[in-house]
């Protein structure tokens, strides 16, 4: 479709990151959530000081959603 849409010059995708105040947050709405501690508590970002991204997956959710090919 986009080698289509680039051969006519026609915009397949217009203001595709526009950002509404009113847009909900992804990790707000998953039935599940991959981390063992949420990133964001009464509604503030939770600053951490562990290493790397500074985050630790839930093993059993993670089992949950892996798809065997």
């Amino acid at each position: 479709m986009a080698r289509i849409a680039a051969s006519g010059s026609i915009s397949v995708c217009q203001v595709s990151n526009v950002d509404l105040g009113s847009d909900l947050c992804g990790n707000f709405v998953h039935e599940h959530s991959l981390l063992v501690e949420p990133l964001v508590q009464d509604g503030y970002a939770v600053v951490t000081e562990k290493l790397g991204l500074g985050v630790e997956l839930d093993e059993d959710v993670v089992m949950w959603y892996i798809v065997v090919l």
